[in-house]
Parts: structure tokens; C-alpha cells; sequence
């Protein structure tokens, strides 16, 4: 389930430059595949899959950027970006629909654009 979540969000190697289009990528994926999610990461396992998304988007995008890893404000947004799309469609999805949920997203990820590539 990692691996079809990851091939989602990275089958096109600019998207790992941009991390507004990774995030809009992966909240895609989280949606396109949320009835499997919630069955094999219900409960006590739910935080895995954030945990293991972004180790593998992580490693990814250090392949590509190395730079990247010393990047803090960079890694601080993809850890956000990650842990916030998940668990905000998780807990909304049912509210306001994927569709609405992802229009948030987008604009929360448009307004955080700016931020990347300032170092602290």
C-alpha cells in the first residue's frame, strides 16, 4: 500500500522539487485509496502510514536533492505537508467530502509555496 501511495506521488521526478505539488500529489493518493487505508491502518496503526510516507518520499527526494537534507525549512514543511494532508482528510473526508477537503488542502499548500527555500 506504501509503495502505490509513493508511486502516486512521485511518478514524475519535478514533482519532488515542489513540495505544493507533492502535497496536492499525496492528498490525491490518500484519497484515491482510503478505503484500503482505513482498513490496514485502523486503530493503532493509523500513525504508521504518515510515519512511512514520509520516509519514502524523504528518501526520494534526498536522491534527487541532497541538499535537501540540511534544508530545514524545507524539511520542516514536508513533515507538515505530510502529517497535515493525512490527517486532515482523515478527519474531514467524511464531513466535507474529498473534494472539499482537497480544496483546503490546495490552498493551504499555495500559501505555504512561499516559505520553501528560506533557510532558518
Amino acid at each position: 500500500m506504501i509503495e502505490e501511495i509513493l508511486r502516486g506521488v512521485i511518478r514524475d521526478e519535478k514533482l519532488l522539487t515542489d513540495i505544493e505539488q507533492t502535497s496536492k500529489a499525496l492528498s490525491e493518493s490518500f484519497c484515491a485509496y482510503q478505503a484500503i487505508i482505513s482498513i490496514l491502518f485502523s486503530g493503532a496503526q493509523a500513525s504508521d502510514l504518515p510515519r512511512l510516507i514520509e520516509k519514502g518520499i524523504r528518501n526520494c527526494i534526498y536522491k534527487v536533492q541532497p541538499e535537501k537534507k540540511t534544508d530545514t525549512v524545507f524539511n520542516v514543511l514536508l513533515t507538515y505537508e505530510i502529517y497535515g494532508a493525512y490527517y486532515a482528510y482523515a478527519r474531514n473526508a467524511s464531513a466535507l467530502g474529498d473534494e472539499g477537503v482537497l480544496r483546503i488542502l490546495d490552498r493551504i499548500s499555495d500559501q505555504l509555496q512561499g516559505l520553501e527555500g528560506q533557510t532558518s
